[in-house]
């Protein structure tokens, strides 16, 4: 083993071990499971050019300040009806960074989308445009808890 990958073994080995030094202990499931988990929409039917608000949200019930971990990850997303993401049209980039949110008793963490329906003028665009059609809007808080939406004429 070489002297240089030996000095980085040892290196990461130390980092490991400060990471783990005093950080409070989460029940299993981590700290997302001491958070309740809501989302929401202001109209789940939009005629074309109606506006409205997709809201996610964290929040912390206990009586402790929960720290989770928030990723890199980008904004809500949105999926058509046969399951294509829409929006943001490409991906975005997830870095492996993690930044732990401190959530104090009772407070909330939130991420919220405004949306509008059908193509308008883009000058008047107040909101991600969509289509006439079927929606779910998903958060990388808790992907598996999509909010369902539809634009119609």
């Amino acid at each position: 083993m070489s002297t240089l990958h030996r000095q980085l073994s040892w290196l990461a080995l130390t980092m490991m071990l400060a990471a783990c030094r005093s950080e409070p202990t989460v029940p299993i499931g981590g700290p997302f499971g001491l958070l309740e988990k809501s989302s929401s929409i202001t109209k789940n039917v939009l005629h074309v050019g109606d506006t409205a608000t997709i809201r996610f949200a964290l929040r912390n019930r206990t009586r402790d300040t929960v720290k989770f971990p928030l990723g890199m990850c980008g904004p809500p997303w949105i999926k058509n009806g046969v399951g294509e993401r829409v929006y943001p049209a490409i991906p975005p980039l997830c870095f492996a960074m993690l930044v732990y949110y401190p959530l104090a008793p009772g407070a909330e963490y939130v991420q919220t989308l405004q949306i509008q329906g059908g193509q308008v003028a883009p000058q008047l665009l107040t909101g991600v445009p969509l289509n006439v059609g079927r929606y779910e809007a998903f958060t990388y808080l808790f992907p598996s808890i999509p909010v369902p939406f539809e634009v119609v004429q």
